[in-house]
């Protein structure tokens, strides 16, 4: 299944890209000026990975875009560096089905985005 990736950071999207590559997902990066909806459906996307800071209004505005355009159904897995629970709820709260918490760990990642893709899309 492809995946769009939400981030700034060209090294950790290649970290992210080659993961979930090796575990069979064609993964395509965007940054945050292009257009998420257009993004997300030029890429036939099934799932999104977005780099989350619960400071930045982009992150948030790319949630809010995504919940009123895309079927509910669609997956949003939130990478976030700051372990506190704000950061963590914020993305909840603003829409993401799930997070994760840098420094990534590769085979959790793919567990998570695997889920994220069978409950999104259960008879693929």
């Amino acid at each position: 299944m492809r995946i769009a990736l939400f981030d700034d950071d060209a090294e950790q999207t290649a970290f992210i890209s080659s993961t979930l590559a090796q575990a069979g997902h064609a993964c395509v990066s965007h940054t945050f000026d292009v257009n998420p909806i257009d993004a997300l459906r030029r890429d036939e996307a099934g799932l999104l990975i977005l780099h989350w800071q619960s400071s930045g209004h982009r992150e948030t505005d790319v949630l809010r875009l995504i919940r009123n355009e895309l079927p509910a159904c669609f997956p949003v897995l939130a990478v976030t560096a700051a372990h506190d629970d704000e950061a963590i709820l914020s993305a909840l709260a603003a829409g993401a089905n799930d997070y994760i918490v840098k420094p990534l760990r590769r085979r959790e990642l793919v567990a998570r985005a695997t889920v994220l893709m069978r409950r999104a899309c259960p008879d693929q």
